[in-house]
């Protein structure tokens, strides 16, 4: 367990389903993290502070580091549901 101090926790979970996946990158800069994950299985990113899903950066990459999904808000007719953060595919 970790002390926060009131700064707050933030952790996510992430499945992956897709069998080109080899590793995610996730949080700011100054605590990015680095996972890899295999098909099926689970992986926790977790900071003892407080991170808002704008701030989260997360890109899912290939085992040739090739970027092929990002976690982000679909955005539709110039609008977005901050409800439904989720992977899309990178173009």
């Amino acid at each position: 367990m970790t002390e926060t101090d009131g700064r707050g926790l933030t952790a996510i979970p992430v499945q992956s389903y897709d069998k080109q996946v080899a590793y995610i990158e996730m949080g700011p800069g100054d605590v990015r993290i680095k996972k890899d994950i295999a098909y099926g299985k689970t992986a926790i990113f977790a900071w003892d502070k407080s991170i808002l899903g704008n701030d989260l950066n997360a890109v899912a990459y290939s085992s040739d580091d090739k970027p092929l999904y990002k976690l982000g808000y679909e955005i539709i007719n110039n609008h977005f549901n901050s409800d439904e953060l989720r992977w899309l595919p990178v173009e």
